[in-house]
């Protein structure tokens, strides 16, 4: 069974970690600084990952290599961000952020100054499988947890349209004015907030606290601070207003829109959702559904997602001989108890959009 992340970052800090590092064509680096492509192309064998690069567009060169699980990268640092990724290597380079960005490694990128080593890559590897890192399943659950509330965060960035992110920027947001639940603050200057906000009913908004105050002393009213997603407004550039339009309530200045049914996918649509999940076994998916349709009897969908990823959780962490597992195993087809806890691994990251469609 693989180890988790944050062995694998104790296991680099070991002086035999070290000693492959300093005999190989990166000899007297670290991980971080010119190791990076011999950790990464580790990381990618050991985790079966993609390889990806922070690339200078400036320079038209690589300066950094990682690898990537969802919308999370990895290097000798752990578990990072795009943005704390591409943050570090401008701080470190002395670079411009806006001349780096992430992408996928191809062989025609000039990496000249990062030294590779496929033999240490292998080494570091056989590292891992080799040596004992004694976590309680205690200790690993933990560790899978804060995994998880790194990707929820980033995932609730990422998941805002590029069409909503182009809009944004022409009111002067961008990702940045995005709080960790996804919302944006904006203004709305009147006598008092109505609790119910009715469907087709236009709601105004502003980014601008001086063009809401202008709005509210033309009322004689005051400026509220509004909380709401991006994708749940209109950007009208034409008016350059901020409108809410789809009906709700407004809660300690939070805007809730109606709630819409969520339908529960089919199993070949779960594995179609992600292309990374098109390998994995369609019993899985069934396995998962049929988890889903018993929770949400007495579930709300966010709270049945819990508790479906608690169960693989639990699956992922076992023991790859312990005899009810080997058939739960054979009853979903695995005839390689590995690659079952590969695929576990994976789908431990789900989120409600794979699984359920907006009706």
């Amino acid at each position: 069974m693989a180890k988790d992340i944050k062995s694998i970052i104790d296991i680099l800090k070991t002086k035999k970690a070290y000693d492959i590092l300093d005999s190989s064509n990166a000899s007297h680096t670290t991980f971080q600084f010119g190791g990076c492509w011999i950790l990464a192309d580790a990381l990618s064998l050991y985790y079966d990952l993609p390889v990806y690069v922070v690339f200078n567009k400036n320079k038209n060169s690589v300066e950094h290599f990682v690898v990537k699980l969802n919308t999370i990268f990895l290097d000798s640092d752990g578990i990072q961000s795009a943005q704390m990724v591409i943050k570090k290597v401008a701080d470190d380079g002395f670079y411009k952020i806006n001349d780096l960005q992430i992408l996928k490694y191809n062989e025609n990128m000039d990496t000249s100054g990062i030294p590779r080593d496929v033999n240490a890559s292998k080494k570091l590897v056989k590292l891992f499988n080799e040596t004992d890192i004694n976590l309680s399943k205690k200790l690993k659950k933990t560790v899978k947890t804060i995994v998880h509330e790194c990707l929820r965060k980033q995932t609730l960035k990422e998941s805002i349209s590029k069409e909503t992110l182009q809009d944004m920027q022409a009111f002067g947001l961008g990702k940045n004015d995005i709080d960790q639940n996804g919302y944006v603050t904006l203004y709305h200057g009147g006598r008092k907030l109505p609790k119910i906000l009715n469907k087709d009913e236009i709601f105004f908004m502003t980014p601008h606290y001086e063009e809401a105050k202008d709005y509210a002393n033309m009322r004689n009213g005051q400026v509220f601070f509004i909380k709401v997603k991006p994708d749940d407004v209109n950007w009208n550039q034409g008016s350059y207003e901020v409108e809410f339009d789809k009906g709700g309530k407004i809660v300690n200045g939070t805007i809730f829109p109606n709630k819409k049914q969520l339908v529960l996918k089919d199993p070949i649509e779960m594995q179609e959702s992600f292309s990374e999940y098109k390998n994995i076994n369609i019993a899985l998916f069934e396995w998962i559904k049929k988890n889903m349709e018993h929770y949400l009897k007495t579930m709300r969908p966010i709270i049945a997602l819990d508790k479906l990823i608690e169960n693989i959780d639990e699956l992922s962490l076992g023991d790859e001989d312990d005899e009810e597992f080997q058939d739960f195993a054979k009853k979903l087809g695995y005839s390689d108890i590995s690659r079952l806890n590969k695929d576990l691994n994976l789908l431990s990251f789900l989120t409600i959009d794979e699984l359920f469609w907006e009706d």
